[in-house]
């Protein structure tokens, strides 16, 4: 199934990279808005369990203004299955929806995703940051009695924009997920959550989920399509796919990642830029065709730029190296 227009945005996309120890950020900036060609998953044929989390702590009056967490959780809940759109082996899905701030509410109990729009509607930004609760309570309803097998067909779609409260506590949690077989990603809302505590991060990719960085206000829609595309869940996507980059998104990778993937447009122009967090100097390669079409170095610690032009439609290839990599890279 293509995604929706409704799922694709923006023109500003950002990539951040991070080693075990070493890390370093990418960002291209597109001369027109990129609406994410060639991308596609497998058909929806529903039967998962999946709990939207939204941050409605103070600090969202400046993070996100205009609610647009809300939107892309409406947007995610309407690429879900209703009980009214199954059919035959295309089964209904079930979706909860819970804020939190300095505690957790369920706004939306585990149901049909065709009655949770509306619920969106009573998340506000006042209070503090516990999303551990928000993950706790999440794991609480999708395996609530009568709900069918977890493993495999569920998930946790975590908006915020910043760190927990107890950082500790909000790992536990992911990993109990993980353990009952449910992916846990993460969108972050404020550019300074892009270096968040890296057990978060690592905690987040053993379950199988993604995170990034929403770098432009309507990039949120685009973390939703990121998600998908890595797969919601393990049976929609065992393998995972978290090395496309997609518009207005900073991602973090390990610096053996070696390559990350951007669909480009025809004529589309585009600056990407590579940043090392603390994976010492770096070297970027752009492939378009099977041909280099730039190159480019950073300092340590230092940015630079790189632009491409696609004359054509088709695949970017970013290629990423340390010049000096750690033996934990």
């Amino acid at each position: 199934m293509r995604f929706s227009n409704a799922l694709q945005s923006v023109a500003l996309f950002s990539i951040v990279l991070v080693a075990n120890v070493s890390a370093f950020a990418l960002e291209p900036r597109a001369s027109q808005a990129a609406t994410c060609a060639g991308l596609s998953v497998k058909s929806n044929d529903g039967n998962r369990k999946v709990a939207l989390v939204l941050d409605s702590s103070g600090s969202m009056t400046t993070s996100d203004p205009y609610n647009l967490r809300r939107a892309a959780g409406r947007a995610l809940n309407g690429w879900l299955v209703t009980n009214a759109q199954a059919s035959g082996s295309r089964k209904a899905d079930l979706v909860t929806v819970i804020d939190f701030d300095d505690r957790a509410r369920v706004v939306y109990p585990l149901g049909d995703p065709g009655g949770a729009n509306s619920s969106f509607d009573s998340i506000d930004s006042s209070g503090g940051t516990y999303i551990a609760g928000g993950v706790m309570s999440a794991i609480s309803q999708l395996t609530k009695s009568g709900s069918g097998d977890t493993k495999g067909r569920t998930s946790i779609i975590v908006f915020t924009d910043g760190e927990d409260s107890s950082v500790s506590t909000l790992v536990t949690q992911i990993k109990a997920a993980t353990s009952l077989g449910i992916r846990v990603s993460f969108g972050f809302l404020d550019l300074s959550s892009a270096t968040q505590s890296k057990s978060v991060l690592e905690a987040i990719k053993a379950s199988g989920g993604v995170y990034a960085t929403i770098t432009t206000g309507d990039a949120s829609n685009n973390f939703i399509n990121f998600a998908i595309l890595n797969g919601l869940t393990q049976n929609d996507n065992p393998s995972g796919n978290a090395n496309t980059l997609l518009a207005g998104l900073s991602v973090t990778y390990p610096i053996s990642q070696g390559s990350v993937f951007y669909n480009a447009q025809s004529g589309e122009h585009i600056r990407f830029t590579v940043k090392s967090i603390d994976a010492g100097p770096l070297s970027l390669e752009a492939v378009v065709g099977g041909k280099t079409a730039n190159t480019t170095t950073t300092s340590t610690y230092g940015s630079s730029y790189l632009n491409v032009s696609t004359p054509n439609a088709g695949q970017i290839e970013l290629k990423v190296s340390a010049k000096s990599p750690s033996s934990s890279s």
